[in-house]
């Protein structure tokens, strides 16, 4: 995967690593929210 700065990147290219990286923090909150209720289940 090629890293370029974000100077170097077009209006489309920036409008789709936003939306990578809010699909990927929504992920990680469902799976830690997850996680921690399940933990509070077993407890």
């Amino acid at each position: 995967m090629e890293h370029k700065n974000l100077s170097e990147l077009t209006n489309e290219e920036l409008l789709q690593e936003v939306k990578k990286n809010k699909s990927a923090s929504l992920i990680n909150a469902l799976l830690i929210g997850s996680l921690i209720g399940i933990v509070f289940i077993v407890l």
